[in-house]
């Protein structure tokens, strides 16, 4: 090691001038010497500047800890004032006043540190001490609030002390007995002094409650436990100090015997007080002195330790700045040597010194004209160009290798540098500048597609749009000339909607198809296509004083909702750049959005004027459906009303022909042949056969106006089909035809139906069936069926073995009038009214009538009905007990009998039936008549009524019949020439006790008369 500092030292040596070896020499010596009392005076410093620290830090500590004793006396009165004592209310003027004087000094001292951070938690605790006067002030505090408040100033200005004591130091040194004072006096006694502050406000308040729960008592125990500990500690604490400073020791060991063995006894009087026992008795107040005696004793013992660790402070002090001055009259000694050696040196740094100065001062001023260069750039000026900054004229050849050397050379890199970096702020610059031209693009871009779309917005046509649209690209493009196409409505070839300085020379197509030059390809292929170099000639640009061609093309398509609406063209003398590019291509999604929006707009104002043209017409058409409806209405109201008198004046001569056709087949006084006999028979038949033909007029006229009422009623299943085998059995039995009904096991029991209607439809295909069959069987099947109604429903099929029915008559058979055989010729009779009729009833029942082919001969037709079940069998109240037989009942010889009808034909031949039988026949022509005729004949049985006369029609007399008390019970049978339901209930209304509808039936007016005078037989 010693070889290689002496090599090195050699080295070195030979480098150097000579004023430089000595001055290297010195410097060396000096430092050798200077270095050890350079170190000793720094520690000294060190030493003595604690010292000072923790000398400083009495002052405020002291201030700080009187106030937070005044601040705990405070918060004891505040409590015993709370709690009712007067006395303490009487001293808390005074603690008040201390405590704001104690604030006042602490700010004071704390302002001269110039502590930011303390001085403002201390500001803080001072402001929260203001606060809590003002709220007890105006009694919006109480107790415990206020206990709680002062406990928070109290825990703050702890944790201010702690803070205080790490600023100055104060726990330095330990094995110095200003150490053990320092925690004895600033940590300890603090601590004390508020644990036994909190115990003299707890205990005092537990005490004027006679009482403590166990937790308070708990609280109370710990407190005491606590204030023991930090007597003890600083007893601990002093005995250390005491053996470390015997002339400390004798000072304050009396003090400190007395004081810590008074806290020690208050201790112990508190927990016999406030702990131990069950019930608190001893006073307050004086539990209250008690203990603030004690803390007066610590606060006393508290004062006269720092007053020693004052007096221990300033004497360490003292002996560091003695220790200190002998260090530095050595050292300036040595100073003053090294000034000729500096003087020495300084003179032989001046010349490279120089020459390094002149250096810097011409890379200043290069830097200066920079800056200007950068100024101005940031300023926006982008022209500005940056000149190169020239070397800086050193040699570092002239120089030596020391310090000088090196400054030199670290002007030449510095020099270096400054070209790298005004390489690279040139190429900053350029991408500045390039950064500039592409935001200058992107806001003439969105610039353009703003105002764009202002001025596509509204309401307008589409082709309006797109000649404000064109106008706006040519201006904003610079364009020599240009055109927009729009898709024609219903095709696919585009038409020259708008134009932009277009040559009027040259021929220019009004229609294209997609895919027809280069404006239809790009329409086809839905993508702009832009050209940039345009043979001459190709497209001229032309204005008043001249022409030139064209040397760029765009063509872009318009589209919309991804439909082709248009298509767009520009012609320019320059080619487009790649930001006009980009702006065609975003603002034909305008464009196109906008004349999309104008054709949509048109379409939906065309079909709405058709609509509202269409809405129109409906309405005109249901106003002539409407008035049609109303003259439908009237016809069929005359059509009734026709019907009726038809029916009327039809009935009443049919039925003289058909009692005097059965009056003379009866031949009851056996004066006419057989021949006449058979000639009467034939002329009764005629009549009924006339007569059904009336009714199935009737019938088709009420079913094809929706006029047929419906009687529901419950009925046994069985019973629809059974009561039809007698009155078809004879006729089956005379052709010979087998005539049977089969039940499906499912039947219901009872079913709810219309049994006339039902009935007239069966009896509408039997009758067919027996007329279409010469051999062979009839039959009537009731089956359930599925899938045939909306509901399940009952099928009724009558099926026979005649001569069937062609496939192409199926239909028409259902028509009224028509008929498979409609020739002369045929062999079967019929008007053709049955089947429709039945079809008819069976839809208004909610069924249907269907003809069902047979495999072999014959038919089968298939009544289906909606099948309502009833859950138990009620006979209808409106149908009348089946009448007996003719000649049930003795005999009506004797029988006075009243016949009212204005029409004679009908007087005499039911005159001439009923006299006949025996019955005596009073005769009237109208009802006034009719009632004149039973006051003169009191002992009449039977009254005929027709309801159709003049003077006073049947309504009216039967009612006034039925308003004479005498004649209240006397039969009446109504007979109408209307057969509607509707007249019969007026009869029955009126007061009728039968009705039947003419022409009637001797059997059953023979019937009803025997059913009406057998009471009085």
């Amino acid at each position: 090691m010693a070889r290689l500092f002496r090599r090195a030292m050699k080295t070195l040596l030979s480098r150097l001038l000579l004023w430089q070896t000595f001055l290297l020499l010195a410097a060396m010596g000096t430092v050798l010497v200077a270095l050890p009392f350079g170190l000793f005076l720094h520690e000294s410093n060190k030493a003595i500047e604690v010292a000072r620290q923790e000398a400083r830090g009495i002052a405020p500590t002291r201030a700080l800890l009187a106030l937070l004793r005044g601040l705990q006396q405070h918060r004891g009165l505040s409590t015993m004032a709370d709690l009712g004592f007067n006395e303490a209310e009487a001293g808390l003027a005074a603690s008040r006043q201390a405590v704001d004087k104690g604030f006042f000094a602490t700010e004071t001292l704390l302002l001269a540190l110039g502590d930011t951070a303390l001085l403002a938690d201390f500001q803080q605790v001072r402001d929260q001490w203001q606060a809590l006067l003002t709220r007890r002030g105006v009694r919006t505090l109480s107790a415990n609030g206020s206990f709680d408040a002062h406990n928070q100033l109290v825990t703050r200005l702890l944790k201010l002390h702690e803070k205080l004591i790490d600023h100055f130091g104060l726990r330095l040194d330990p094995a110095a007995s200003s150490y053990f004072l320092m925690n004895a006096a600033l940590v300890e006694a603090p601590q004390l002094a508020d644990t036994m502050s909190r115990l003299r406000g707890g205990g005092a308040a537990a005490l004027s409650r006679h009482q403590a729960g166990q937790e308070e008592r708990l609280v109370l125990h710990g407190l005491i436990d606590r204030a023991g500990y930090h007597l003890n500690a600083i007893r601990a604490l002093l005995d250390y100090a005491a053996d470390a400073d015997p002339e400390l020791a004798k000072s304050l060991s009396p003090l400190v015997r007395a004081s810590l063995d008074d806290g020690a006894s208050a201790l112990a009087e508190a927990a016999q007080a406030v702990v131990h026992p069950n019930r608190l008795d001893a006073a307050p107040w004086e539990y209250f002195v008690r203990l603030s005696g004690a803390l007066d004793a610590q606060q006393r013992l508290s004062g006269n330790t720092l007053a020693a660790l004052e007096t221990v402070l300033a004497g360490r002090v003292d002996g560091l700045e003695s220790t200190r001055r002998n260090l530095s009259l050595a050292l300036g000694a040595l100073a003053v040597l090294m000034v000729g050696f500096g003087v020495r040196v300084v003179r032989s740094v001046t010349v490279p010194m120089a020459q390094t100065m002149h250096a810097a001062q011409t890379m200043t001023e290069d830097t200066e004209a920079r800056l200007h260069t950068v100024e101005a750039i940031a300023s926006g000026d982008m022209d500005q160009a940056l000149k190169p900054a020239s070397p800086p004229p050193l040699d570092g050849m002239a120089v030596g290798r020391n310090e000088a050397g090196r400054l030199v050379g670290a002007l030449r890199s510095m020099g270096r540098m400054q070209a790298a970096l005004d390489g690279a702020f040139v190429q900053m610059m350029q991408a500045l500048r390039q950064h500039r031209a592409d935001e200058n693009a992107r806001d003439w871009l969105k610039t353009g597609l703003n105002e764009l779309g202002d001025l596509m917005r509204g309401e307008f046509s589409a082709e309006t749009g797109a000649e404000a649209a064109l106008g706006y690209l040519a201006r904003r493009l610079d364009a020599g000339a240009g055109a927009i196409y729009l898709l024609q409505e219903g095709g696919g070839q585009l038409c020259l909607s708008v134009g932009y300085a277009l040559n009027g020379q040259l021929a220019r197509p009004g229609r294209l198809l997609q895919g027809e030059g280069v404006l239809g390809q790009a329409a086809r292929d839905r993508r702009a296509i832009f050209l940039s170099q345009v043979p001459p000639g190709y497209l001229g640009i032309a204005s008043a004083l001249g022409s030139c061609d064209a040397t760029a093309l765009a063509a872009l398509p318009l589209l919309h909702a991804g439909s082709v609406v248009g298509a767009l063209e520009l012609a320019c003398l320059r080619p487009f750049s790649g930001t006009e590019r980009e702006f065609l291509e975003r603002a034909r999604d305008s464009i196109a959005a906008s004349i999309g929006v104008s054709m949509s707009r048109h379409r939906t104002e065309v079909l709405l004027e058709k609509t509202q043209q269409q809405a129109e017409e409906l309405r005109l058409q249901q106003e002539a459906l409407r008035q049609n409806n109303a003259e439908l209405e009237r016809v069929n109201t005359f059509r009734s009303e026709f019907l009726a008198n038809v029916s009327h004046e039809l009935r009443t001569p049919l039925n003289s022909m058909l009692v005097l056709a059965a009056v003379l087949r009866e031949n009851r006084e056996g004066n006419l042949t057989a021949k006449q006999t058979e000639y009467a028979g034939i002329i009764q038949q005629a009549g009924k056969d006339l007569l059904a033909l009336i009714n199935d007029i009737l019938d088709l006229s009420r079913s094809g106006s929706g006029r047929v009422a419906l009687s529901l009623e419950q009925v046994a299943s069985r019973q629809i089909c059974e009561t039809l085998l007698p009155a078809f059995r004879p006729e089956a039995e005379a052709k010979g035809l087998e005539f049977r009904v089969e039940y499906a096991g499912a039947l219901p029991q009872l079913v709810c139906i219309d049994l006339d209607r039902t009935r007239q439809v069966l009896k509408n295909l039997l009758s067919n069936a027996f007329k279409f069959t010469a051999r062979g069987a009839v039959m009537i099947r009731m089956d359930l069926a599925e899938g045939v109604l909306t509901v399940p429903a009952l099928s009724i099929a009558v099926r026979d073995s005649g001569i069937g029915v062609p496939p192409s008559k199926r239909e028409l058979i259902f028509e009224a009038f028509r008929q498979a055989d409609g020739s002369i010729g045929r062999s079967y009779g019929g008007a053709g009214l049955g089947l429709s009729i039945s079809r008819q009833l069976a839809c208004q029942m909610g069924g249907a009538l269907r003809l069902q082919p047979n495999e072999g001969p014959g038919s089968t037709f298939i009544l289906y009905l909606p099948l309502e079940a009833a859950p138990a069998y009620k006979p209808s109240p409106q149908r009348a007990a089946p009448l007996p037989p003719y000649g049930a009942y003795p005999t009506l010889d004797g029988k006075k009998v009243l016949l009212v009808d204005d029409d004679m034909r009908n007087v005499f031949s039911l005159g001439t039936l009923l006299s006949g039988r025996g019955m005596q026949v009073v005769e009237a022509e109208h009802g006034r008549a009719a009632l004149e005729r039973l006051a003169d004949h009191p002992d009449t049985a039977l009254v005929l009524m027709d309801v159709s006369m003049p003077v006073m029609d049947g309504y009216e007399a039967m009612r006034s019949i039925r308003a004479t008390p005498s004649l209240r019970q006397l039969p009446i049978i109504a007979m109408s020439g209307d057969a509607r339901v509707k007249d019969e209930q007026l009869c029955m209304q009126a007061g009728a006790s039968a009705w039947l509808a003419k022409p009637i039936d001797i059997a059953v007016l023979l019937a009803m008369i025997e059913r009406c005078v057998a009471p009085a037989v």
